[in-house]
């Protein structure tokens, strides 16, 4: 029997054990980010237990949950997201806003809002298979920042591809992400503007996450 590891366990257990961490849950893009949380899994319940009763968490506590919460969202892992942070710490401005501007940024998160995968994660294989060109180079990093005027494209020859369509059909339930010009018919996305984060701000305690790592 193959041994579980924390990456395999199902997300909405996973989101359901970091809801502290969160303002509001807002949709959270579980699985295809189109049926609400309630018919996916029993969000107010932890998972193992009866009830969704928690002890009075320690300052710690709580903002490694906030972390959790962050690196879940977007599919990363310790390493990768401290190097997010300490890109955002060098940058101009409020760390907070530059955290979720760089994970909003990154190449799989755009190509899962424009609707070209279902998941961020199913993002991530797209991009790591070769299937994803940016300006027209080929790339198989899904951590890439994008930049205002980078046009994200699918080549004609991954075109056909029934998951491509797929998500194409389940993107058409969600709403449209503003800071993308997203053409359907050519598979290709313009990074039109900076992405819009007021909705993450109101759903992440990313304060949090800084106060945890500037110890």
């Amino acid at each position: 029997m193959a041994k579980l590891t924390k990456s395999s366990f199902p997300k909405g257990k996973q989101i359901r054990s970091i809801r502290s961490g969160l303002l509001t849950e807002g949709d959270l893009d579980l699985f295809s980010g189109v049926k609400s949380i309630e018919k996916k899994c029993r969000i107010n319940t932890l998972p193992g237990k009866n009830t969704g009763r928690r002890g009075k968490e320690s300052e710690y506590s709580e903002q490694k949950s906030a972390k959790q919460a962050l690196k879940r969202y977007y599919g990363l892992l310790d390493k990768p997201f401290k190097r997010v942070y300490a890109k955002a710490s060098n940058m101009s401005g409020s760390t907070s806003d530059n955290i979720l501007t760089l994970l909003e940024s990154r190449l799989d998160n755009v190509v899962y809002r424009a609707g070209l995968a279902v998941t961020r994660a199913e993002a991530k294989q797209l991009i790591s298979h070769g299937h994803i060109e940016l300006n027209g180079t080929r790339v198989k990093v899904p951590s890439i920042i994008v930049s205002k005027g980078d046009v994200v494209t699918i080549p004609e020859r991954f075109s056909e591809h029934l998951r491509i369509k797929n998500a194409l059909e389940v993107s058409a339930q969600r709403e449209t992400t503003q800071w993308l010009s997203i053409d359907t018919d050519k598979l290709e996305v313009t990074i039109q503007q900076q992405p819009f984060i007021e909705s993450l701000k109101t759903m992440f305690k990313v304060n949090l996450v800084v106060e945890l790592y500037s110890k």
